[in-house]
């Protein structure tokens, strides 16, 4: 059963090779052994993807529901086996050869749902005792899809003027090799990568609070760095 959990993790080596510590340590060696278990089933890449959001929806139902830091921390578990399906759906795709279009979509969708999903639950939380959360929280998921937003616009325009390698040597040449385009490129791939490093350590160190803050600053970032590089791809 567990005999090609070697070749699964080198199949997927190359393509976890730029997620965050937290999924590489915490979520990977979890997933390529959930792989390991049901590669010779009937279960598909997109019935785990639908279990992880599944375990989305349990994780929003402990966190309205559950008080205190149990609840904090009972949230925080039920969302990392959420994590670990999510990681092993397209490990098994990968390793299968099963990928498709349907599935990046529902991988994808499904992503942005959570995503929201937990922002919002964790703002109706804290509003029970914070009278400023509820402003902090929509304020966070403006900025959080906004940002969302402005990803899809700028690669729907970059797709319909066919200027993709503009848009890269344009980063090449505004960021170059410097610490800068670096520090910039982990931020963004932090925002959704690393969403769960950040909830892992608000939710333990019940800092709950801190994690709208987090997610508000990066997108921030984000929306201004891309706005740079877009900026000046279609000045050129």
């Amino acid at each position: 059963m567990l005999k090609n959990y070697s070749k699964i993790k080198d199949i997927n080596k190359k393509s976890n090779a730029n997620d965050q510590f937290y999924s590489k340590w915490f979520s990977h060696p979890f997933s390529i052994l959930l792989v390991s278990i049901v590669e010779n089933t009937k279960i598909t890449p997109n019935m785990l993807t639908i279990v992880s959001f599944l375990f989305t929806i349990v994780g929003t139902y402990t966190l309205l529901t559950i008080d205190g830091h149990n609840g904090l921390i009972i949230t925080w578990l039920v969302l990392h086996f959420a994590l670990i399906f999510d990681s092993a759906d397209g490990q098994l795709a990968r390793y299968k050869k099963k990928s498709s279009a349907l599935g990046a979509y529902l991988d994808v969708f499904t992503d942005h749902i959570s995503y929201r999903l937990l922002i919002i639950s964790l703002t109706v939380r804290l509003s029970y005792t914070n009278e400023n959360a509820m402003l902090i929280g929509l304020i966070v998921l403006a900025l959080f899809t906004l940002s969302g937003f402005q990803n899809i616009t700028i690669q729907n325009i970059y797709l319909k003027n066919q200027k993709q390698d503009t848009k890269k040597e344009t980063a090449e040449k505004l960021f170059g090799k410097s610490k800068l385009k670096i520090f910039v490129g982990k931020l963004q791939n932090g925002l959704t990568s690393g969403y769960y490093l950040y909830l892992a350590i608000t939710f333990i160190f019940n800092i709950p609070i801190y994690f709208l803050y987090i997610i508000g600053v990066i997108s921030i970032i984000l929306m201004i760095k891309k706005f740079v590089v877009f900026y000046f791809s279609v000045k050129n």
